[in-house]
Order: C-alpha cells, then sequence, then structure tokens
C-alpha cells in the first residue's frame, strides 16, 4: 500500500473506533465483566499506543512518548515491549479518564497522519496496527455485551441495532471429491502469519451444511438433554460444561416456556429461524455429534467458503 491508502485505511479504521463508543457512558467504557475481556477505555488506549510503540517510536528519532506510564498500563502481552499492568485488574485505573485517553487518541492519530504525510519510511506496520484495531473493535462488542448482561435491567447498547436475521434457506449438503487444494496465502496484501505460507493440502471427499445450524435446532439438542449427555462431548469440553452448568448457548433465558437472549440491542425472544451464536468449540462439536455429523476442518472449511465469496486480490484458489 502507498502512503496515502495507508493514511486513508488508518483514518476509516481510527474513527470506527470512535463510532462504536459513541453512545457509551464514561461508567460504560470501564466495565471488566472477567479476566478474558477488558473495559472499553482499555482498549481505546491499548490501540493507540500500538501506533506510538511499534510506529512512532520506532521511526522517528529522540521520540518523545505522550505519557512514558502508558507503556505499562496499555501493554498487553508484548513481552519485548517490557512490563506490563496485571491484566485482570484493568477496570480498577480510573486514570487516565477517559477525556484524557480520547485526547490521547487524537494526539497519536495527528502523528500518524503527519508521518503518513512526510515520510518516506515503509509504513506497512501503520496497516498492522490497523488490523490490530479491528480486532479489537470486534473485542469492544463481546466485551460490552458480556458486561451489560450482568444488568437485570437489560440495557441496549444500541436501540437501532438488528439482530442476527432469520435464514430461509432449504438445507442442502454441498459435496466435495478428494483433491490437492492449495490454501493461505503468498501475495503482497495484508495477512495474518497463520495464514502463511500459501501451500497444498490433501482434501478427502466431505459434505458441508449450504446453511448455517439455527436457535431452533439448538433447542432441539437442548431438549434432548444434549448438554447433560457424556457421550456427545469431548473430555474436557464436559468437564467444563458441568463445572460452570451449561445447559443452553451464553446469554440464552428461558421465561414462561420461550427463550430469550441478551443481545446489544437488550433482551430479545429468540428467532427460531436465525443462526445460533455465542456458543463455544465444545457445544459445536457436541451438537455435530449429537447429529451424527462432524464440525469441519480448518481446510475443508477454507475450501467450501471459495463457493460463496467472490475473488480477490487475495484469492487463494
Amino acid at each position: 500500500m502507498n502512503n496515502k491508502d495507508i493514511q486513508f485505511l488508518f483514518e476509516k479504521t481510527r474513527n470506527q473506533s470512535i463510532k462504536i463508543v459513541e453512545n457509551l457512558s464514561p461508567e460504560d467504557m470501564n466495565i471488566q465483566s472477567m479476566e478474558d475481556a477488558s473495559p472499553i477505555k482499555w482498549h481505546l488506549a491499548h490501540t493507540t499506543w500500538f501506533f506510538e510503540k511499534f510506529v512512532l517510536s520506532k521511526i522517528k528519532s529522540n521520540y518523545k512518548y505522550f505519557n512514558e506510564d502508558y507503556n505499562y498500563l496499555f501493554n498487553s502481552y508484548y513481552v519485548k515491549a517490557g512490563p506490563r499492568y496485571t491484566r485482570s485488574l484493568r477496570n480498577i485505573i480510573s486514570r487516565p479518564g477517559i477525556e484524557e485517553v480520547l485526547e490521547y487518541r487524537q494526539t497519536i492519530n495527528h502523528r500518524i497522519t503527519e508521518l503518513c504525510q512526510s515520510s518516506n519510511s515503509d509504513l506497512d506496520m501503520i496497516e498492522v496496527g490497523c488490523h490490530h484495531e479491528m480486532q479489537h473493535q470486534e473485542l469492544m462488542l463481546t466485551d460490552l455485551q458480556h458486561g451489560l448482561s450482568f444488568n437485570p435491567t437489560g440495557p441496549k447498547y444500541d436501540p437501532t441495532k438488528k439482530d442476527i436475521e432469520s435464514e430461509n434457506i432449504k438445507q442442502e449438503w454441498v459435496g466435495f471429491e478428494k483433491a490437492i487444494k492449495s490454501v493461505g496465502t503468498d501475495d503482497e496484501n495484508f495477512s495474518f502469519d497463520c495464514e502463511r505460507p500459501k501451500h497444498e493440502v490433501l482434501i478427502l471427499p466431505f459434505e458441508i451444511s449450504n446453511k448455517l445450524v439455527t436457535n431452533g435446532e439448538w433447542i432441539e439438542f437442548i431438549d434432548n438433554d444434549g448438554y447433560n449427555k457424556s457421550e456427545y462431548w469431548l473430555s474436557d469440553g464436559f468437564s467444563k460444561c458441568q463445572q460452570e452448568n451449561w445447559q443452553s448457548p451464553l446469554y440464552w433465558k428461558k421465561k414462561e416456556g420461550k427463550w430469550f437472549h441478551f443481545t446489544l440491542n437488550g433482551n430479545k425472544e429468540i428467532d427460531l429461524n436465525a443462526p445460533v451464536s455465542n456458543i463455544s468449540y465444545f457445544e459445536a462439536d457436541a451438537f455435530a455429534r449429537w447429529n451424527n455429523k462432524r464440525l469441519p476442518t480448518e481446510f475443508e472449511w477454507e475450501v467450501a467458503c471459495l463457493l460463496y465469496t467472490s475473488p480477490s486480490p487475495r484469492d487463494r484458489g
């Protein structure tokens, strides 16, 4: 990517993060409901720190950090970048407040934009930082949903946000013959390291459904006592299921004979025809076994997806 394209991607990505949080209160942005989640405020600061630490400080000589303490507060798991604050206690950091974090973002945005407009250096790390922030945008939404789910009033993150739509598709099984297929990528466009290098794999004959599992189908699994029958589960999965008393997907509750689930748009009655969501790998595997099926391998899934996606610069043929 040239500098102009990188600047466009950077500005688009950074603006999207702000759009995600525009309806949130300062209190919303400091929720941390479990160790695996992080406060929204921390996400906003950490993604900014990434650009400062791995782009600006590497390119600019005698670089002066916005705040030296942020190297400790907002590092995540980058061991070589120095010590890190305890992950499970991020929500008790009340300072800096959200206004200072937003000022931090604006300052680094300005510095990166200036860099894009004036530097002859390799700015590929900015593109990496954008994709890193996109991952955190997904985490911001999932972490927020988990945090708000503990509120008994069922608060709505965004009343205008649509739920997952129903799929009125007749199920068919798409067959694939034995073949040698190329997976991964070697091209110059962005990809994560786990997607490289491009290589060939042997695909044995298999069939895959043309539609996703629905909530209605999942309720059949629940009604068949699937959560309590060990024969459907991997050993670690059933142990986890029993320890945490899983009896339905995350956020599901049954009231007066009807299933409801908590969404980013508050509590909603389950749409029986919509794809099931918020399930773990263990649950998905158990459901497949209950159906006398199995989950696709990574390579089967990648080959199958090529049927439903148009060619792109990263076509993996």
